[in-house]
């Protein structure tokens, strides 16, 4: 229907810019606003003779859509969740694995360290004994 009055006014703006050449511009001008006034007015009156029982409908409808989207929302998030806590896991094992690597790494410098001291002090040892005669 809204459409059907904006087609009256369009047919009376044509019959106004036809027979009225010299008034042409202010017609168009009042007609224009008069126009979107009448809509306005109609689109009002028509909102608020809506029935509550469809208002309350459409608003179940629109709360089980948002319903709908909340759940999928909850879904991913969940899953996001899963996959995060399980590279906590792979990096968390991956950093134990380097700190007993690292540990038995040092264990060993620490063992090829005092077998050098060890080296060093017999061969200085050698060399007083050799220096002695």
């Amino acid at each position: 229907m809204e459409n059907g009055v904006a087609k009256l006014f369009g047919q009376i703006q044509r019959f106004v810019l036809i027979n009225l050449t010299g008034l042409t511009d202010r017609v168009v001008g009042l007609l224009g606003g008069i126009d979107l006034l009448i809509i306005t007015y109609f689109n009002k009156t028509v909102g608020q003779t809506e029935d509550p029982e469809i208002i309350l409908e459409q608003s179940i409808i629109e709360m089980q859509e948002d319903l709908i989207q909340l759940r999928q929302a909850v879904t991913r998030a969940s899953a996001t969740q899963k996959r995060i806590h399980l590279q906590y896991n792979q990096v968390q094992s991956g950093a134990n694995s380097a700190h007993e690597m690292a540990t038995i790494l040092k264990a060993q410098l620490d063992e090829q360290t005092a077998l050098v001291d060890n080296l060093n002090r017999q061969l200085i040892a050698l060399d007083i004994t050799l220096d002695s005669f």
